[in-house]
């Protein structure tokens, strides 16, 4: 399974994508990872607390009309370490990324029943982009199992 996601983050960075990882360090780890005590998998060294995927790819599929800024994907941060900052940091880092890349504009999707997210994403800038079949379009193009709400952000 890591070898499986591991070749998967590199795939993702070769063609382009910044992953961000936010973690801390934690002496429990198992050393050379494992199955603790209570039947979970813990990995060696820091416990993952969140990540974000920030990527042109997504822009530069030919299904869609919308080319302009990087797409930010996978963002998560894990229950125990939400309402730490984390998720603002993760955004404040991609920001800065998409700056030093050259570019002005941010987007992203979220389930429209994850409130928290979207209250942060509001909170940091991104405003909501109408339900139009171009944007539509956009998260077909991406294989979206459900029609997630898109928001952009100016940046720069």
């Amino acid at each position: 399974m890591l070898r499986k996601l591991m070749d998967e983050l590199n795939s993702r960075i070769d063609t382009g994508s910044d992953v961000f990882v936010a973690a801390e360090a934690d002496d429990d780890a198992l050393p050379s990872g494992g199955v603790d005590e209570s039947g979970r998998y813990v990995e060696k060294g820091a416990p993952l607390l969140g990540t974000v995927d920030l990527s042109q790819q997504e822009m530069q599929l030919p299904t869609h009309g919308i080319a302009e800024g990087l797409y930010m994907s996978c963002m998560a941060v894990a229950p125990a370490a939400r309402r730490r900052g984390i998720a603002r940091a993760l955004l404040a880092a991609s920001e800065a990324r998409a700056l030093e890349r050259g570019e002005s504009m941010l987007w992203l999707h979220v389930e429209a029943g994850n409130h928290a997210a979207i209250s942060l994403y509001e909170r940091e800038g991104f405003l909501r982009q109408p339900d139009t079949p171009l944007f539509q379009g956009f998260a077909r193009a991406l294989n979206l199992q459900e029609q997630p709400l898109l928001f952009k952000k100016e940046i720069g």
